[in-house]
């Protein structure tokens, strides 16, 4: 009989599993649920819950906080005239805008469209001899240019018509030296290392708008030899520009004569504080 309840003692042990209450510990990511009194363990861990890597975090762990790798760091794009760096993947901001040459260089364009400027250059016969006048510059319809100046996709026609004026007696009896100078308020010297002579009265040009470059840019122009008129020097002159839909850096100006153009210079090397400048915005 004693026997017997021992067997079934024994059993009852075997059929009832471990004879204490489980202290669950929960399942993470790397472990299932744990009995932390016994050891025993159900179902399974439940893995990493991966956020991915971006510009500034190695990828990471939801639940956990673990990470894995590296970031991926910004990956930037060139600041240009017009538009800062940014970064392609997360849109942070990088380097500001480009400052333009003619900011660089101190250089102004004071003139408005149709608002005569004080202008002061040298007589033809003695470049020490002082004349003053006045210039004045007018934003033109382009649609008055001539028939043999082409359209092209991507590209506007803008127009500027430029008056001088002349008195007193050192430009009577000596004449006038004038000089008429075309610039690119961004880019100085991508535009006149990208000048070149073209058919009939024309250059072309190169500029950068929004880091791109635009080679098939165009100035004609058309300038009379000046007449007298009652003691007074007049000089009439039109440019007509084809530059990129939207572009605002072409510059059109007067420099003093006096001031030498050295083989291989830039505007800012001939422009003394008597030169009057005008931007096409």
């Amino acid at each position: 009989m004693k026997k017997r309840f021992f067997v079934l003692l024994l059993l009852c042990l075997l059929l009832s599993g471990c004879s204490h209450r489980h202290s669950w510990q929960e399942a993470s990511c790397t472990a299932p649920r744990c009995c932390t009194a016994c050891g025993e363990t159900e179902g399974e861990p439940l893995g990493h819950e991966w956020q991915e890597t971006d510009c500034t975090e190695a990828k990471r762990c939801l639940r956990c906080g673990e990470t894995e790798g590296e970031p991926l760091g910004h990956a930037f794009t060139e600041p240009n005239y017009q538009d800062a760096s940014v970064c392609a993947r997360c849109g942070a901001a990088g380097e500001s805008v480009l400052t333009p040459a003619f900011e660089r260089f101190g250089l102004r364009c004071t003139a408005g469209s149709g608002v005569s400027c004080e202008y002061v250059t040298c007589t033809r016969e003695d470049s020490g001899v002082s004349v003053r006048g006045q210039v004045t510059f007018t934003e033109l319809p382009a649609e008055d240019k001539p028939v043999n100046l082409e359209e092209l996709e991507g590209y506007e026609w803008r127009c500027v018509g430029i008056s001088m004026s002349f008195g007193g007696r050192d430009a009577l009896l000596k004449g006038v030296r004038w000089s008429c100078v075309d610039e690119d308020y961004y880019d100085i010297e991508l535009h006149d290392a990208s000048c070149f002579a073209l058919d009939g009265g024309s250059d072309g040009f190169t500029v950068n708008f929004h880091g791109v470059d635009y080679p098939d840019c165009v100035r004609s122009y058309e300038y009379d030899n000046g007449h007298w008129d009652a003691n007074v020097y007049y000089v009439e002159c039109v440019e007509w520009f084809r530059i990129p839909v939207g572009y605002d850096g072409v510059v059109v100006g007067v420099r003093d004569a006096a001031v030498p153009w050295v083989e291989g210079g830039h505007i800012y090397d001939a422009a003394n504080e008597n030169a009057v400048f005008f931007r096409l915005q």
